[in-house]
Formats: C-alpha cells, structure tokens, sequence
C-alpha cells in the first residue's frame, strides 16, 4: 500500500512539473513610446503602445516601475511593480480600468506564478495559486454578492 501512494504521488508530481513546464508563453516584446526602453507585454495588441516609468539597463525595463498600455488614446492596462530584463518579476500588480479585472501577487519571467488574488468585473475574488494569469490548484473564490 505505500509502495501504490509514493508512487502515485511520484506520478502526481512528474505530471504536475511537466505541466507547468509547458505554460511556457511566447514573450511579446513591445519599445516603449517614451523612452528607449523593451518590455515584454503577454496581452499585446497589435498596434498598441507602452509607456514605462522606471529604470532602463541594456534596452529593457529594470526595477520597480509603472508600465501603462494603450491602444490609440484608450488605456488598456497598468502593470506597478517589479521587471527584470524587461519581464514581470516579484511583486505586482495588474489592473484592467475599463473592466475592473486586477491581479495581485507574484510574478516570474513575465507570468503570474505562485500566489495571488484575481477579482473580476463583478468583484468576485479568488485568492491562491496562479499559473501564467490562470487559477491553479487551491485558492478560496469569494463571490461579490457575499455568497
């Protein structure tokens, strides 16, 4: 019988490393329109545009900083927080103003990774486990009507 559970959670966990392996997502590096500056933007549309306010080493976002993303004159996105070699790295967070959508938490190589809160447009919070910007494994969802 222990034979039978280490090797499932053998299997568990060689299944759950190759999954996140393969979240893997393409980096879309987008210049800066105010200074010369690259990030990598995972929801670029073409034809958009990003501001950064923060440091620049090499050609690419550095430090903590605050990334707004546009299309046309419309502000898609604001990412504060941490980039290193002009990806998301460490704390911050993303919000959405047109929707209300914000992520909170951890970053890593651009993705959201780890812990983390998501609250959605009708204030429905899950707080938890993220893999590149998508709920994973266990976290608590609060509704936004109280239930």
């Amino acid at each position: 019988m222990k034979k039978k559970i280490v090797f499932l959670l053998l299997l568990y966990t060689i299944f759950l490393n190759n999954l996140l392996i393969s979240q893997i997502v393409d980096t879309n590096w987008v210049n800066c329109s105010n200074q010369a500056c690259k990030i990598s933007e995972p929801f670029k549309i073409n034809g958009s545009r990003l501001e950064w306010t923060g440091s620049c080493s090499s050609g690419f976002a550095e430090g903590r900083g605050i990334a707004r993303h546009y299309y046309d004159s419309t502000l898609i996105s604001i990412f504060t927080g941490n980039y290193h070699n002009g990806k998301r790295e460490g704390s911050g967070v993303l919000i959405f103003p047109k929707s209300n959508k914000s992520w909170e938490g951890n970053f890593k190589e651009g993705q959201m990774l780890g812990t983390g809160k998501y609250t959605d447009d009708e204030g429905n919070i899950y707080q938890g486990n993220f893999v590149n910007y998508y709920q994973f494994g266990f976290g608590i969802k609060k509704m936004g009507n109280g239930s």
